[in-house]
């Protein structure tokens, strides 16, 4: 236990209200490690190397600018226009929207949280052949 409690010691200043600060410091590194004092360079290093197998991260400004440009972009196509969809398919799609419905609204009547087993009543079942998926 108290490994993780120091693992939490350790690393607890790098979340919450710290995150923005040290996201920006962050990108900061990976677009040119030097621009970081040497502490952060020596933290972001060590973070990089113990995660060896993973690929290389790269800054996130420039993929979020990307997606706000596109967002504003009303000449740009989205992919989903309603001819995109055949009948069929969209039947489907309301079915499963249905069925993910009823397991929100269901969903608590339908598992067995019962360690007594003790049922009383009619409850509501979900099927899938109600839903005609």
């Amino acid at each position: 236990m108290s490994d993780n409690l120091e693992l939490l010691r350790s690393t607890a200043a790098l979340s919450g209200s710290n995150a923005n600060f040290i996201e920006e410091i962050y990108e900061q590194y990976l677009q040119d490690p030097g621009s970081v004092s040497d502490e952060w360079r020596n933290h972001f290093d060590q973070m990089q190397s113990q995660q060896a197998d993973a690929v290389a991260d790269v800054p996130h400004s420039p993929v979020r600018q990307h997606f706000a440009l596109l967002a504003r972009d009303l000449n740009h196509p989205t992919g989903l226009t309603e001819s995109t969809l055949t009948a069929d398919a969209a039947e489907k799609q309301a079915a499963v929207l249905r069925l993910i419905n009823a397991y929100r609204v269901r969903g608590h009547q339908h598992a067995e949280l019962d360690p007594l087993t003790y049922v009383t009543g009619w409850m509501y079942r979900i099927f899938l052949r109600h839903f005609i998926i």
